[in-house]
């Protein structure tokens, strides 16, 4: 009895099983029948979506995704025409090709600058590429300068800023610049023969213009515009070892040239005080992270230290002399001769700090107790001197008599040494800079040039 339990119990469990797993078997069969026909409707929808010729590119890998170039173009496209450049009737062969973007021609710098007499240079540095070329001058058309920087459109023109119509770029290593507007506005034409078969190449032919002028007027329609511009104010510069730091207006060279790396890295564009003076009046814009870098008293360490690193990055800068300083020598503070001066020309620009006001009459500036017309007699001997405009007040003193005598004695602008950047609307004769002291800290200079550091 109890066997036959058993036996039944075993006969019924098997019959279960068997029954479980014909059911598992149909749910498997039933599962793949599901995916065929799911594989069968994806792989029609990707033949709908892509057809073949698109998705054996996409299986190669295509530009822009690490693959190879793409095929060449199919049955019946025209390849795109090669740009040729004549000089002088004979064409000009090229290392570099001429490429079209966005129906702008661009021509590679080094290439067409030197085809044009000029000897270009460069800086790369901080993962940031300047580029220039001096094109030496042609009656009637004078010497040109030109500084150019890699991925903006920010460039010179003779240390005018300004902008191209669209900006620069690097192809295997070289930058290319639009080639047409930047030749015009050096004093070339350019033809453009397009005669030939329809997918022939385009002969583009280059000139010097005889005109007497260059064309009147240069675009300033940066993608971004500054709001306000920091004017940085210096003295004296003495290496680290040569001084202990207590004297406020001497700077470190070495903290110095931290301070340059820091704008250089940093994207800045330093402007003269001519494009300065029309952003304050409102008839220019400047690129954003534009700075002005001014010294003061126009000591001989400023020529000795500052010029080399300035002209390293070609920075220009302000120099703000004493006029009757200039050739007096002293030894324990020498200052610019007019030799050196003419040697920074290159880097400064010059404009007055007074011929002899530099001083005080007992606790009180001589531009305030000077009479009138020796004041007037002073301030324009020496704007006359310096053949400039601009004026910065002896340690920062200034009086409404005396704005009164700049203005009328030719001057367009002056300084103080109250701290604060410059905007447009500012009043021209009381503009502000920031001092830089030796206690200036590079977080200190970057909070200055307003960087969130």
């Amino acid at each position: 009895m109890h066997l036959w339990k058993i036996t039944a119990h075993l006969e019924i469990h098997s019959h279960t099983a068997n029954q479980r797993r014909a059911a598992a078997m149909a749910l498997r069969s039933d599962r793949k029948s599901i995916l065929f026909c799911f594989s069968v409707l994806l792989l029609l929808s990707l033949a709908i979506l892509f057809p073949a010729s698109g998705l054996a590119q996409a299986g190669r890998g295509g530009v822009g995704f690490g693959g190879t170039a793409p095929a060449a173009p199919a049955p019946g496209a025209a390849p795109a025409p090669s740009i040729i450049l004549y000089m002088g009737g004979k064409a000009y062969p090229l290392a570099n090709p001429l490429l079209l973007r966005s129906g702008i021609t661009y021509g590679p710098f080094g290439e067409i600058f030197t085809a044009l007499g000029a000897e270009p240079g460069y800086i790369h540095h901080f993962n940031r590429l300047r580029v220039w070329a001096v094109l030496p001058g042609m009656e009637p058309l004078p010497e040109i300068q030109l500084l150019l920087e890699g991925g903006t459109e920010v460039f010179y023109l003779n240390n005018t800023i300004a902008a191209l119509p669209a900006a620069t770029f690097t192809h295997n290593g070289t930058l290319y610049f639009p080639l047409r507007f930047l030749l015009e506005l050096c004093g070339y034409r350019l033809h453009w023969d397009r005669t030939g078969p329809e997918n022939g190449p385009v002969r583009i032919h280059l000139f010097r213009s005889l005109a007497e002028t260059l064309p009147p007027s240069i675009p300033f329609a940066f993608t971004r515009k500054a709001c306000s511009v920091p004017v940085l104010l210096y003295h004296h510069l003495l290496p680290a070892a040569e001084h202990d730091g207590r004297n406020g207006a001497i700077v470190s060279v070495e903290d110095f040239q931290q301070q340059m790396d820091f704008l250089f890295k940093n994207g800045y564009h330093t402007v003269t005080l001519a494009d300065l003076y029309l952003f304050i009046r409102g008839q220019k814009d400047l690129p954003e992270r534009s700075v002005v870098i001014t010294f003061d008293d126009g000591y001989r360490s400023n020529y000795d230290y500052a010029v080399p690193v300035l002209r390293q990055y070609r920075f220009r800068a302000v120099q703000f002399p004493i006029t009757s300083h200039i050739e007096n020598y002293h030894p324990w503070l020498p200052h610019m001769g007019w030799a050196l001066m003419a040697a920074a020309a290159d880097v400064f620009e010059y404009h007055s700090h007074s011929h002899a006001l530099h001083f005080y009459k007992g606790v009180r500036a001589a531009i305030l107790v000077t009479p009138e017309d020796q004041l007037r007699k002073d301030l324009r001997l020496s704007r006359e001197l310096l053949d400039c405009f601009a004026f910065a007040y002896p340690f920062g003193v200034w009086s409404h008599e005396a704005i009164r005598i700049l203005q009328e004695t030719g001057y367009k602008m002056a300084f103080t040494i109250r701290r604060g950047n410059i905007a447009s609307g500012d009043n021209l004769f009381l503009l502000q800079r920031q001092i830089i002291h030796p206690t200036t800290t590079l977080r200190d200079f970057a909070k200055i040039l307003g960087e969130n550091q």
